[in-house]
C-alpha cells in the first residue's frame, strides 16, 4: 500500500487552520473565567456568596459589588 504525503503547502493550510480556529476560541475561554470571579486580581480576592472576600495575610477589605 502506498502512503500519500502532503505537500508543504497543504500542511501550512492546515496549520494556519488549526491557529486561527484556536484563536476564536482562546478569547471565550478567558471571558468565560472573568464572569465566574468578578473579583480584582490584587488582595488574593475569593468569589464567594456574592461577595469578595480577600485573603488575611493581606490588609484589604471584603466587599459585595
Amino acid at each position: 500500500m502506498e502512503r500519500k504525503r502532503m505537500s508543504p503547502s497543504a500542511k501550512l493550510g492546515w496549520l494556519t487552520l488549526a491557529i486561527a480556529l484556536f484563536l476564536q476560541l482562546a478569547p471565550a475561554t478567558r471571558q468565560a473565567s472573568a464572569v465566574t470571579n468578578p473579583c480584582p486580581h490584587v488582595c488574593g480576592y475569593t468569589f464567594v456568596g456574592g461577595c469578595c472576600i480577600s485573603d488575611p495575610k493581606y490588609d484589604c477589605y471584603d466587599y459585595c459589588p
